[in-house]
């Protein structure tokens, strides 16, 4: 309601010719029995695809950490100095009945590497990682809008165990993306 009010005061207050008054001549070309067309049109102008862009992001992010994890922790290799490659895909889902947000589906592919140097001592090393991920999200709206996200990543990181057992280790890490 409150969004169609605030699109209706701005009708006639835009002059001729400019690109809000573009726009209500072609919702005013909206003909008969194509409700749908106007529904998909205020759907799209009200942006609930951007709602959540910020944890589209993140959460592509968190594929290639997760694929950075498994590759230092699951991979056992009995070198010293070691590099794991790996290509991947995933697909996930998101569902909310939060107001303004879209439900989505989305598919990743991408590849992972890890660069690791173990000292003498049992859990202690350093190295560095890097990948990429393309990931598209299709929305659950009227239009069955897609997005598609192209993310690099670049990190290092260095794991420090506190006895001898390799119990209790510690591994802090940074990284930059874009």
């Amino acid at each position: 309601y409150n969004f169609l009010d605030g699109l209706e005061q701005r009708y006639g207050v835009e002059a001729l010719g400019s690109r809000e008054n573009q726009l209500f001549q072609k919702l005013n070309s909206i003909g008969k029995n194509e409700e749908i067309l106007f529904y998909q049109a205020i759907d799209e102008m009200m942006g609930h695809q951007y709602a959540n862009t910020q944890q589209r992001v993140k959460a592509t992010g968190t594929i290639l950490d997760k694929e950075f994890n498994y590759l230092r922790s699951e991979w056992q290799t009995a070198s010293k100095d070691s590099n794991k490659i790996k290509t991947f895909g995933t697909r996930g889902e998101y569902k909310t009945d939060t107001a303004g947000v879209i439900n989505y589906k989305n598919n990743a592919y991408g590849v992972a590497y890890v660069h690791e140097d173990e000292t003498v001592r049992l859990g202690e090393g350093t190295g560095w990682y890097t990948g990429i991920v393309h990931n598209t999200f299709r929305f659950k709206d009227i239009g069955n809008s897609k997005e598609e996200q192209l993310q690099g990543k670049l990190g290092i990181f260095k794991s420090v165990p506190f006895d001898h057992n390799n119990s209790l280790n510690w591994t802090i890490s940074g990284d930059i993306f874009a």
